[in-house]
Parts: structure tokens; C-alpha cells; sequence
């Protein structure tokens, strides 16, 4: 089956945006990382500083990504078949190692910007992630035409959605192994359950009943 070519590399200006982006919206995340930046202004100056500072180790986690691809086309080719969806479109999966301490995720152009300071293999689970949502929204796009792009983003329903999904799909068998490592629920939902179940357990139990990847969709 055909995949995207998966591209991975720097870019400091989306680098720029992302954290102004999240400035603008007052995440504490943001002003724990980066003190100095107590107003928009300061972004280009401290960033710049960082990639100064780190760019020889963003290249090397870079390098490092680059080995693991093959994990990355064995998850993009299976999460494919799982999804019932083709990745037909998608010229290429984009993953940029920066600064940003949140991994913000591009529909537009299938782009996703990651930290470096993570693990590779926290790198290569959380690329998976964002992978995920890219042919989740590429097939939900067709099953709900009339729900808006602008609705795929935080804090919409369709988005929170599908970020409960996203883990329970990556936490299916096959993908699981590919993975070799386990898909997490963002904190908030993490520790919510219902007579005894997490939503993962909830959700997973829903997936397994479901004809196919549509029927869970809409289940």
C-alpha cells in the first residue's frame, strides 16, 4: 500500500510561531520554559538564542529519527488498513525537532513540530499520534462533510474526540507492537473513569465490538 514520505528536519520559523502562538494564548507551559519571554517581542530574540545554544543537538536528534523511520512507514502502512482510509493526497508526513515544549500538529500540510529533548522513542509514539489524527480526520472529513475544518481544533468536541481516539487506536495489537512503547490519554483524561473503566478500556471495548473502523466512527 502506498504511503506518504515521511520527512523529517528543522525549522525555526514555525518553531517561532508555534510558541508565540501559545504565548498568545497564555499556556503555562510556555512561560514555565521560557521566562524571559514576557511579551510577543521577545520570541524571535529568545528563540534564536535557543537554536544557537541547541541546534547541534537538534541535528543529532534529527539523525536519530531519521534511523527509526522504518517504524514510522510500518505504523503509517497498517494504520491504513486498520482505518480503512488511504493515505491518497498525502504527498508527504512532515516532522520538525525544535524548541517548542508542546507538539503542536498542522491538518493543512500534515505537519507536526516535536521537542527535543524527548526520547526517540517518545519522538517516534508521539509522531505516531499526530500521524494518527491526519488519516482519522482525512476519513472523518468524508463520513461528517458538513462538520467544518475549523472544528477539528482545540477546544472543539470533534477535537477532543479525536484525541481520546488517537490513543486507543495506537493502543491497538498490531500498532502497539510496531510502537513498541504505549499510547497515553492527555492528563485531563487520563485519570477519568466509569464503574471501573478508563476511557481507553471504554472506547477500546466500543472498537472491538464495531463492524468496521466506520461503524466505530459513528458508534
Amino acid at each position: 500500500m502506498k504511503i506518504p514520505k515521511i520527512s523529517i528536519g528543522i525549522n525555526k520559523q514555525l518553531d517561532k510561531e508555534a510558541i508565540s502562538d501559545f504565548f498568545g494564548e497564555n499556556d503555562p507551559l510556555i512561560f514555565n520554559s521560557f521566562p524571559e519571554i514576557v511579551d510577543l517581542s521577545d520570541v524571535d530574540e529568545v528563540v534564536n538564542r535557543e537554536y544557537r545554544e541547541e541546534l547541534e543537538s537538534i541535528k543529532v536528534v534529527v539523525k536519530k529519527l531519521k534511523q527509526k523511520t522504518y517504524i514510522l512507514e510500518d505504523f503509517c502502512d497498517s494504520l491504513s488498513v486498520i482505518m480503512e482510509e488511504t493515505w491518497d493526497g498525502v504527498d508527504s508526513l512532515n516532522i520538525f525537532i525544535g524548541i517548542c515544549p508542546i507538539a503542536p500538529r498542522y491538518l493543512i500540510d500534515c505537519t507536526c513540530l516535536l521537542p527535543h529533548y524527548q526520547e526517540t522513542d517518545i519522538l517516534i509514539n508521539w509522531a505516531a499520534h499526530e500521524f494518527t489524527h491526519f488519516l482519522y480526520f482525512k476519513k472523518y472529513q468524508k463520513i461528517y462533510p458538513e462538520v467544518k475544518v475549523s472544528e477539528y481544533e482545540c477546544p472543539n468536541e470533534d477535537w477532543a474526540l479525536s484525541e481520546i481516539l488517537a490513543p486507543v487506536i495506537c493502543e491497538q495489537q498490531t500498532l502497539k507492537r510496531i510502537l513498541g512503547t504505549k499510547s497515553e490519554l492527555y492528563p485531563q483524561w487520563k485519570n477519568l473513569n466509569f464503574g471501573g473503566d478508563d476511557l481507553i478500556d471504554i472506547f477500546s471495548d466500543i472498537y472491538n465490538k464495531s463492524e468496521n473502523f466506520t461503524d466505530f466512527i459513528i458508534s
